[in-house]
């Protein structure tokens, strides 16, 4: 009996460690199993389609008439088509990797007086959007940080907000201080070439830290290296700031190109645009494009301070927002004697999406400021104002009673305020290499006395006011209709031909306070 007992025992043992060897094995193997899942998820490759047409019309343009070679742009049609492909790997839990590229073609290119029209025919542009390798991490020091470290060519945006103006550390120069926007630029966000560490900690108190080194691929000299930081703390979704510094070209490249007079070979032909010529002694003042940057922006959702979202309002309703820069702190004699002219500042706020608040009174309000005849004002305010208010009340009812989404997502208005004298034009960084600020009204266009007339003698006080709005409504997944009318930063260049051995391109292309255009877009993504 003893012996069966102990025989019993022993097979039960066995047949417990058979049955336990066996669930460990398929336990191991669902493991790998899992895994191998998660491997093949991490690995996952994502496509993304997207193209967009625009379409535009330059209402009203003043032409410089000392800059006898520029293009007049009054009354043109733009349009341009582009698209591409978007594509992201995910090559391991942290690591990921983006490439966005295309091709755009301007079918809008206007052409110089006493050129031939073939100058004017369309030009097709590759297009590289993002191409970086990205790291991220959370966790690392709380439950509540991420870390994000990118490198490579990556689009970047610090004003959340911004539909158009602003944005002023990356689309900007110091020496001259130039100033460059457009429709969608924004939006689209700048491209830096370099390497990006973010870290952000923090739940309703949230502090978030950026540092950028990028090298200098948008004006005159390139390959420059910059330096910015900027911090960015919010409190809860109600109230959200900035802090930012560039330390513009602190690394040049070739420091010949950077600041010129050191080297014969780049001594500017026009003497003395390397610098201020004292009239007394003789003395040149060397400038140079090397400056810094300093920033400061803030953004406030009063619709939080009633506890939520109210049904009356829109996602993006009533938040006000703004942002001021000093485009180089050191002051230079001559061009550079006044801080105050190297200060540009924008204030925006989103209009309410309601119908009747936008369709119903938007179109009145702008039918009366645009219009440029004093008599015909009160008349084309109320035509368009009762066509708003039909189309207002139309859209409401079919929101009401079919259930069909009709409010735009966004209306932001935006004014900016830039007090300089002088022209915004890139004209004598790329022709002369030079950081004298370009003149108009100048004694001379090919001759010009850089040496007399200085500051407020050249002030212009028709162009420091810029503006703009801009609309933009999703329907559904894969289209989005947005426009703009403005009076902005939009560079000639980007309409005209190329080289431009001549022609003075390189200005707005409004660049008075009265100017404006009106653009439209077609987004389609799939």
């Amino acid at each position: 009996m003893k012996k069966m007992n102990m025989l019993v025992t022993i097979c039960s043992i066995i047949l417990f460690q058979t049955t336990s060897f066996a669930e460990c094995n398929e336990i191991e193997e669902t493991k790998k199993t899992e895994e191998c899942k998660k491997t093949e998820e991490t690995k996952k490759t994502v496509f993304q389609f997207w193209s967009r047409m625009t379409l535009g019309k330059v209402v009203s343009s003043t032409l410089e008439t000392s800059a006898i070679y520029d293009i007049p742009f009054a009354g043109e049609w733009l349009e341009t088509v582009d698209g591409g492909i978007k594509i992201t790997r995910q090559l391991t839990p942290f690591l990921t990797g983006r490439l966005n590229f295309g091709v755009v073609v301007n079918a809008a290119t206007v052409t110089p007086d006493g050129l031939p029209y073939e100058h004017s025919a369309k030009k097709v542009t590759p297009a590289l959007l993002d191409a970086t390798l990205e790291y991220k991490r959370g966790g690392l020091i709380s439950s509540n940080d991420t870390l994000t470290f990118e490198a490579g060519y990556f689009p970047f945006k610090y004003n959340a907000q911004s539909t158009n103006l602003g944005e002023y550390l990356f689309r900007s120069g110091t020496y001259p201080g130039w100033l460059i926007s457009g429709f969608e630029n924004s939006i689209d966000k700048p491209k830096l070439a370099g390497v990006h560490l973010s870290y952000v900690f923090g739940n309703n108190f949230r502090l978030k830290q950026d540092l950028i080194v990028n090298t200098e691929l948008e004006a005159f000299p390139f390959h420059d290296i910059n330096l910015t930081y900027i911090a960015t703390p919010s409190i809860g979704n109600i109230v959200d700031l900035g802090l930012g510094v560039q330390f513009a070209r602190f690394i040049p490249v070739d420091p010949r190109k950077t600041t010129l007079g050191n080297d014969p070979l780049y001594r500017n032909k026009y003497d003395p645009k390397i610098g201020y010529l004292d009239p007394v002694t003789n003395d040149t003042v060397r400038y140079t494009f090397t400056g810094t940057k300093l920033m400061a922006r803030a953004s406030f959702d009063f619709k939080q301070l009633f506890g939520g979202i109210p049904a009356f309002f829109g996602k993006e309703d009533l938040k006000i927002y703004g942002e001021a820069a000093f485009l180089g702190v050191k002051n230079y004699k001559g061009w550079y004697e006044d801080p105050k002219e190297r200060v540009p500042s924008m204030l925006g706020i989103n209009w309410f999406t309601n119908q009747f608040l936008s369709y119903g009174i938007i179109p009145g309000v702008m039918g009366y400021f645009l219009e440029p005849v004093e008599s015909n004002k009160i008349s084309k305010a109320g035509i368009l104002g009762g066509v708003g208010v039909v189309t207002g009340v139309g859209t409401w009812l079919l929101e009401h009673f079919l259930k069909i989404n009709t409010k735009l997502d966004v209306i932001s208005f935006e004014i900016e305020r830039y007090k300089t004298p002088y022209a915004n034009c890139l004209d004598n960084i790329w022709k002369t290499s030079s950081p004298v600020p370009y003149l108009t009204g100048r004694p001379s266009p090919a001759f010009p006395r850089y040496d007399r007339d200085w500051n407020d003698s050249l002030a212009q006080k028709d162009d420091d006011i810029r503006w703009s709005v801009y609309m933009s409504k999703k329907l559904g997944k894969y289209l989005r209709l947005s426009g703009q009318v403005a009076c902005d930063h939009t560079p000639k260049i980007w309409y005209s031909p190329w080289p431009a051995p001549q022609s003075a391109k390189f200005v707005d292309m409004v660049p008075k306070s009265k100017d404006w255009y009106f653009m439209t877009r077609l987004s389609i993504y799939f």
